[in-house]
């Protein structure tokens, strides 16, 4: 492990357990306690497999705000009384607000992880591909083994 590993998995913690206990994840205790212990004892495979785990989370809430979105847009389309129409755009508003701060959290989250596990020496920058659709990871956001 790469002596800079040390700040930034403290800055990943520290960020994750923020960030879970902000979002009231009350699995929050058990990742960062094994977060914590991977990063320690060096199991890049874990740390791999808590990354993935803790931005699963963001990407569940992302599936969620994306379908309550899509039903208000269907509602939206089908209403033609005006006060609903704004009360529905006001609500399909605060969901886009939602969505995109989750997004940010996550890509955020997402980078800092990919720089832990290349000083972790970790070969895998792929760790989160399949969740690159709800979370909108984009290739820059993707982590660079050369950094």
């Amino acid at each position: 492990m790469h002596a800079a590993a040390i700040p930034i998995a403290i800055n990943v913690i520290q960020m994750v357990s923020g960030h879970l206990k902000q979002r009231g994840e009350n699995q929050h205790i058990h990742l960062v306690s094994q977060f914590e212990s991977s990063v320690q004892a060096r199991r890049t495979d874990v740390v791999e497999k808590t990354c993935h785990t803790i931005l699963q989370m963001y990407a569940e809430q992302a599936h969620d705000y994306m379908a309550e979105k899509k039903k208000h847009t269907a509602k939206l389309v089908k209403t033609k009384d005006a006060m609903e129409r704004a009360t529905l755009l006001s609500r399909s508003r605060e969901i886009d607000r939602n969505l995109e701060n989750i997004r940010a959290d996550a890509r955020m989250v997402y980078a800092q992880m990919g720089k832990l596990l290349t000083a972790l020496d970790s070969k895998n920058s792929n760790f989160a591909a399949d969740l690159a659709q709800p979370l909108a990871l984009l290739e820059q956001d993707k982590p660079n083994q050369d950094r």
